[in-house]
């Protein structure tokens, strides 16, 4: 019953994209509102849940040793966050519940300014795994999606107002700093040796890392105890060349590779599309040093905006049809996975009366 649900929510959205003006607002609207109830109201999903709700329990204590590591090891924004939280009486589901919420709204919101078929938005949000993000990245996630949020003001050369934005994620997440890289990614213009030379070093690092122990060696030669190294060892799902993310990821980067090959990109759709294939090749370049790879996610996931302008706006030739049903595939195969993952398997919330249910 959990993956019947999971998946009833990408194949609505994808009955959108072809459904009249009226439905399409409608339908819209529901599946938003469905998706953030559904995750919002979530219990025990998701691999961080118990995590997280350690850190409200250490600042609901107000002292001893799991309070002081929450204060030390956590970022202020977050730990405020909960401890507005607490003194308004609420429980540890109302951070789940509003992180959710105003993760998802964000990333939304964000698409909704450049993309205008909201229901293709819709089907890349899910399909590139940002509805994942929220319910187990509580704190990186709702960092990136005020960067994306941002983006209004990084696009006008509004750089103070979008530097507050990425100072404020950084109170959620400290990766949030790299978004400082998209002020250079929004001065770029379009070329395909610039494309070219980033993949090809990709390439490269990959392949040295893989074969040199980089993370190995630095780690000895710094003294990190062995409890915190494992943080840094890739698993084996992040095995590029093996796994199965690589070959969707490939095909996005052959899909971004056509498009500016074919087309003169307008300066939003070349800034989202330069942004995801950032984040495709920062995938590739360090799929072979584990925790790092968190470090690509903010540039990656511009993809649920890059791809929609990508197909919408400049995509008017022979292929199109072909590319659309395998970025569709691409799309759903992606969520299927996540859909389908035992980190997410079963679905469970509360009742009225505050007792845990779960769907089989």
């Amino acid at each position: 019953m959990t993956y019947i649900l999971y998946l009833s929510i990408y194949i609505l959205s994808l009955t959108l994209v072809t459904a009249p003006v009226a439905v399409k607002r409608f339908g819209i609207f529901f599946v938003v509102i469905f998706i953030i109830v559904l995750f919002g109201l979530r219990v025990d999903v998701g691999p961080d849940y118990p995590n997280y709700l350690k850190i409200y329990q250490g600042l609901v204590n107000g002292s001893g040793h799991l309070y002081d590591h929450v204060i030390s090891k956590t970022e202020f924004g977050y730990v405020y966050l909960n401890i507005i939280i607490i003194k308004l009486g609420l429980g540890y589901q109302a951070v789940v519940f509003f992180v959710f919420a105003t993760t998802f709204i964000l990333y939304y919101l964000a698409g909704a300014r450049y993309v205008q078929d909201r229901a293709l938005l819709l089907i890349f949000l899910l399909g590139l795994g940002l509805l994942v993000i929220p319910i187990n990245l509580y704190r990186q996630g709702l960092g990136i999606a005020l960067v994306y949020w941002g983006f209004r003001y990084l696009l006008k050369r509004e750089y103070f107002k979008y530097s507050i934005i990425v100072l404020l994620g950084c109170t959620f997440h400290y990766t949030t700093l790299l978004a400082f890289l998209f002020i250079i990614i929004s001065l770029l213009k379009q070329s395909r040796v610039l494309v070219w030379t980033l993949f090809i070093i990709s390439i490269i690092i990959n392949r040295l890392t893989h074969y040199v122990d980089v993370i190995g060696l630095v780690l000895r030669a710094i003294n990190v105890p062995d409890i915190y190294s494992s943080y840094f060892i890739p698993t084996e799902a992040t095995e590029v060349g093996f796994g199965f993310r690589i070959y969707i990821e490939l095909f996005y980067i052959a899909f971004c590779f056509f498009m500016i090959y074919r087309h003169k990109l307008d300066k939003i759709t070349l800034f989202f599309c330069y942004s995801f294939l950032c984040g495709l090749f920062m995938n590739i370049a360090l799929a072979n040093l584990g925790i790092f790879t968190r470090l690509s996610m903010i540039f990656y996931y511009t993809g649920y905006i890059a791809i929609p302008l990508l197909i919408s706006n400049r995509f008017h030739d022979k292929w199109r049809k072909v590319i659309w049903v395998c970025l569709l595939v691409m799309s759903f195969s992606f969520y299927a996975r996540d859909a389908t993952s035992p980190n997410y398997f079963p679905y469970c919330t509360l009742n009225l009366s505050q007792e845990k249910i779960c769907l089989d």
